[in-house]
């Protein structure tokens, strides 16, 4: 295929520069654990269409992700958003869409303390599942009253979603995202991969350009901490002026960071990929 034109290759190469920028400032957080969340902005992502689904089944296959965005860096708090670092365990997240779906695989890398996966809660929406080692996400699509989802994912895999309108106080529990679900574990590192459609997020598709706010953690019990992707710069998960920015392009060179874990030995070293458009 060929790239697009400069200004929108430029805007896709400023995406991946902008989370290099962010993960070299997060390490200056890890050292000196100084207040980060005035140092750092958040990201914006361009999410590529796909032109194949990926085959949800849990496990990463050669080529299936290929042109969704991916990103790591992820971020862990210290009691509050003054005191945050890069996480010492991280998390991958790989999204993309199609004409009829969304789609998210999540590769989270244990630690050597993480010897047994917490699973507890079984049955679809049972709130136990926030004493589970899991993985939330939240997107918030263009609404005339603001509107944003959230979803976790446990590793067994049982799934919790919810609604929430926050200016007038609706939390809609009977919301359900509609998600086909598959995981795998190793002892390094367990996976989420799953599919959603569109419309279960109140919109009937995806227009080329169009922005939404997304949130990608990692919920981690213990030493570990919750993570999220980019800097924390509100208190809770729920507040969606936390949540970072996704643009939707139908044909547009996606960009994936998938490794930051060499700046934990002082080395700024950022393994990543782009796939060139299909046009």
């Amino acid at each position: 295929g060929k790239f697009m034109d400069g200004h929108e290759l430029g805007r896709t190469a400023c995406a991946g520069l902008l989370w290099v920028l962010i993960f070299v400032g997060a390490s200056a957080a890890l050292e000196a654990e100084e207040p980060a969340a005035e140092l750092m902005p958040l990201p914006e992502a361009v999410v590529v269409k796909t032109p194949k689904p990926p085959v949800i089944d849990g496990k990463i296959d050669d080529g299936e992700w290929d042109f969704a965005t991916a990103g790591t860096g992820f971020m862990a708090k210290r009691f509050s958003i003054e005191k945050q670092i890069l996480a010492r365990n991280q998390t991958v997240f790989w999204f993309t869409y199609d004409d009829k779906n969304l789609y998210v695989c999540i590769k989270n890398y244990r630690g050597a303390d993480q010897t047994v996966l917490r699973k507890g809660a079984r049955d679809p929406d049972w709130v136990n599942i926030v004493f589970d080692d899991s993985n939330e996400i939240w997107f918030t699509p263009p609404a005339a009253m603001p509107t944003t989802y959230q979803t976790l994912f446990n590793s067994y895999p049982a799934v919790y979603d919810v609604m929430l309108i926050p200016s007038i106080g609706h939390i809609g529990k009977g919301w359900e995202g509609k998600w086909k679900i598959a995981c795998s574990e190793t002892r390094e590192y367990w996976i989420v991969e799953a599919a959603a459609p569109i419309a279960s997020f109140g919109v009937e598709g995806i227009k080329d350009g169009d922005t939404w706010k997304a949130l990608f953690t990692a919920d981690v019990l213990g030493s570990s901490s919750f993570r999220r992707w980019g800097p924390w710069v509100t208190h809770a998960f729920k507040e969606m002026a936390g949540h970072d920015i996704v643009r939707f392009k139908e044909n547009a060179p996606a960009v994936q960071m998938l490794d930051v874990e060499n700046v934990m030995t002082g080395k700024a070293e950022f393994p990543m990929a782009v796939t060139a458009p299909l046009k």
